[in-house]
This record gives structure tokens, sequence and C-alpha cells, in this order.
């Protein structure tokens, strides 16, 4: 598509992955439901909610997909961890044992589709991470490590948003002959720009938002409320735990979608 990096891509995938997954979760509902599913059958203007689980978890088998093809670590890490917590959230919900299967049927048919198309590459970029001095695992390691100094220079204001890429300059003691950017941690670099101050203004209401809204989807007995609860979540899960190894809300786009389902 129109993202020009790999682990940007992926970081969109953590975002929709989850709202595909809830609205398979939601249509299970009510399928489960005898009542609804007598009006499903007898109305015309709808197609039937068994057609309409499948669709949905089709859906979310090619986002998955998508994100193990991008190739990026994080985000298939973040999207894998992020659909476990949502199946364990659901099971805890609903206990019915046909949802259970459904959710293994994704696992399962996710898992082929990407050996049938290859996961070589993506086997090979794994087992780099374990060897001694991998460049790109060192290269990171070296960019927290200058981003924690400048942190210390300026603990309380930081730096100021958008000027880290200048702001590292004096404390760059690692690949000094490259241009530093971003610290592909966003945590590290809001802390960087903006202080403890700004740091907490930012991330404390986005992880109390994340602890209501996990206590309000296993509360709430409303199907649909809960559905789109258990979307946002797995959303700002997955986000949250891709920023730990990159810089997605340095992303216009990215930002932006999270910020609405924030909303």
């Amino acid at each position: 598509g129109t993202y020009i990096n790999r682990n940007h891509f992926a970081g969109l995938m953590d975002l929709i992955v989850p709202l595909a997954f809830a609205l398979a979760f939601h249509t299970h509902q009510l399928w489960s439901d005898p009542r609804r599913r007598a009006v499903s059958t007898r109305s015309s203007s709808e197609s039937p909610l068994e057609f309409r689980i499948v669709f949905y978890l089709f859906l979310a088998v090619i986002m998955v997909i998508g994100a193990v093809f991008s190739y990026s670590r994080g985000g298939i890490l973040s999207v894998s961890f992020t659909l476990i917590a949502l199946s364990i959230l659901t099971v805890l919900k609903v206990r019915r044992k046909s949802w259970g299967l459904l959710i293994a049927g994704l696992a399962t048919l996710a898992l082929g589709l990407s050996l049938w198309v290859g996961v070589g590459g993506l086997v090979h970029r794994f087992a780099e991470m374990s060897r001694t001095g991998y460049v790109s695992t060192q290269r990171r390691s070296m960019i927290w490590s200058d981003t924690v100094q400048l942190f210390r220079s300026n603990p309380i204001l930081g730096t100021g948003l958008g000027t880290y890429e200048d702001a590292l300059r004096p404390f760059q003691t690692h690949l000094v002959d490259l241009t530093i950017d971003h610290a592909h941690n966003d945590y590290l670099e809001f802390a960087a720009e903006t202080g403890l101050i700004g740091f907490a203004l930012l991330f404390i209401p986005i992880f109390y938002l994340l602890v209501r809204m996990i206590i309000s989807f296993l509360r709430d007995h409303r199907r649909y409320r809960s559905a789109i609860l258990l979307g946002c979540i797995g959303s700002t899960l997955g986000l949250l735990i891709h920023s730990l190894m990159d810089f997605n809300l340095q992303v216009p786009a990215t930002a932006m979608i999270f910020a609405i389902i924030l909303g």
C-alpha cells in the first residue's frame, strides 16, 4: 500500500486486525442466541450469521498474514500477543466451545496459509536476532542508550516535540556517522521530547483507559458495546506493545487512527 516502511504497515495491522476479530465475536454472539438467529434467517436484507462469522474471520486471517509477510518482527509479535489476549478475554466472557473452536480454526488457517506462501524469509529474520552482534539489535540498543542520556539532561520538560533528531546529536556516542531521526521506541522518544510531565499526560490516560475498557468488557452484557470495547482493547494493546520497538505514534496516519480508536 502507501506505507513505505514495513514496520509502519505492521503498525496499521496492529490497529485493524482486532476490529475484524471483534466483528466476528459480535456476530457469533448473535448466532449463539436462538431468537436472533431466527430473525436473521427470516430476514432477506441481511446475510446469514454463519456467513458473516466466516467472512469476518477471513478478513482477520488476511490481515494477520499481511502482518506476517511485512516481516516486521515487532509487528508480528504485537499482533500475535494481542490476538492471544483477546482470545482469553472472549473465552472468559462467553465460555462457549463453539467460539473456542472458531479461534482455533482462525489460528490454524493463518498458520496454514503462511506456510503455503512460505515463511523461510521470516524464520531467517527471527533467527538472525539470536546471533551475537546482530547489527539491527545492536543499533537499537545503542540508540536507546543515547536517548536515555538525552532524557536525563532535561527530565522534567524535555527538549520539545519534534526536536529529537537535533537534540540527540550532542549525546550521540554511537553511530555518529548516521542521522538518527527517531528512537525506535515511542516511550523513550516522548520522554526525551516532552519530559516526565508530557510523558505522564500522554501515556497515563491511555493505560488508564485500557484498564477501564477491559473491566467494562468483562462486566457489560450489551453485545454490540462489548464488541466495540473488544476491538478498541485489541487496537490499543497492539500499538502499545509495538511502540516498545518502533515509532508508530510518530507516523501521522497511524497516530490519527489510534486517536480515533481511543476516542
